[in-house]
């Protein structure tokens, strides 16, 4: 019986000792990730995008992301049309959902339809490192964005 007690008591030890370590891990883990947050002010300009088989590139183009962090609302500006939404970050992904898009017509829509495909994908999310934001829908493409300076 003695014996019992005693492995009984060991045991309950351990377990507080494994579930105190595993807490204070994971309090690290929390506050690491928030220290590496990206900085998603300013204006993001459209560098380039890949679409299954069209891709296009940009030099100078005026084609631009922008996120609003307090109301977690981005914005994408394209030849005469604007598309937004919400954000929310999820350790460092960048989700995006709930996609509207102002209806006018336009001559030349080629930009604003590849990123209303992009945005429309329920699987897009961002990635920011460092001046470079790469928007992915696995099953459409890619767009890169590069951080406009002073913006």
């Amino acid at each position: 019986m003695k014996i019992l007690k005693f492995l009984l008591m060991a045991f309950l030890c351990l377990l507080m000792v494994v579930l105190a370590v595993g807490c204070s891990t994971s309090a690290k883990e929390a506050t690491e990730e928030v220290a590496e947050l990206p900085d998603l002010t300013g204006r993001w300009t459209l560098t380039s995008y890949a679409l299954d088989t069209v891709a296009a590139a940009f030099d100078d183009a005026d084609y631009a992301l922008t996120f609003n962090e307090a109301e977690h609302f981005f914005g994408i500006t394209t030849d005469c049309n604007s598309i937004g939404g919400g954000f929310e970050m999820v350790s460092d992904t960048i989700r995006l959902f709930n996609p509207m898009v102002t209806e006018m017509a336009c001559d030349d829509m080629t930009v604003e339809q590849a990123m209303l495909q992009l945005v429309n994908d329920p699987a897009v999310y961002a990635i920011a490192a460092g001046d470079t934001l790469t928007l992915t829908a696995p099953q459409v493409g890619t767009a890169t964005f590069v951080k406009t300076p002073g913006e």
